[in-house]
């Protein structure tokens, strides 16, 4: 069985981003979205990707970090 996967199939792709607070310097990714912003934070034994297939269908109705 062969699967056509159009481009609007794929889940959007979020912008990785710095900022430098107090000395540090922290990563952050923006998934983009409108609305109410929701922020997602990993635990100490996980990373950002974590989230990676719940913050698309988050950001369908919101904007999220």
């Amino acid at each position: 069985m062969k699967v056509k996967i159009s481009g609007d199939d794929m889940p959007p792709t979020p912008k990785d981003e710095w900022v430098d607070l107090n000395g540090m310097s922290f990563h952050y990714r923006d998934w983009g979205g409108f609305g109410q912003p929701i922020v997602l934070l990993h635990g100490l034994a996980s990373n950002c990707h974590i989230w990676d297939m719940v913050a698309p269908i988050l950001a369908e109705n919101n904007a999220v970090i």
